[in-house]
């Protein structure tokens, strides 16, 4: 399976889950909020997959696979991925707008976390493979 298609089925199923999470959190205010919320978080959720693992790669790419390098990389992309939900959701007018992004955030941490590890582990072996 190649990475794009990978990247497409993590869209989706993030997707799926966070937009859904979002829209159940807000069905209490109808069903014009309920979706408005729910495809608001879910196009994001679609979106920040790549854009989230981008930065998260290219941070570390610059600034190192030390403490440091992994420190800016994590901060850089989970900023970006905490302000992107806030703004959308505050266009949107989402009335529980924390609630509605808090397991993204959880979980997108988790991910980053993840990207920056096995990033580290492909660009340490890529330098001792060179070597």
């Amino acid at each position: 399976m190649t990475q794009n298609v990978q990247n497409v089925i993590a869209g989706v199923l993030a997707f799926i889950i966070y937009g859904g999470w979002a829209a159940w959190v807000n069905s209490e205010y109808g069903f014009d909020v309920t979706l408005r919320a729910g495809l608001g978080q879910g196009i994001y959720a679609f979106f920040s997959t790549w854009f989230v693992t981008a930065i998260a790669r290219k941070m570390l790419a610059r600034y190192g696979i030390g403490l440091l390098g992994k420190a800016v990389s994590f901060m850089s992309a989970f900023l970006v991925m905490l302000a992107f939900p806030i703004v959308i959701h505050n266009i949107l007018k989402t009335p529980d707008i924390l609630e509605a992004i808090f397991p993204g955030l959880i979980w997108g941490s988790g991910y980053i976390g993840f990207v920056i590890w096995a990033s580290a582990k492909t660009i340490a072996s890529t330098k001792t493979d060179s070597s």
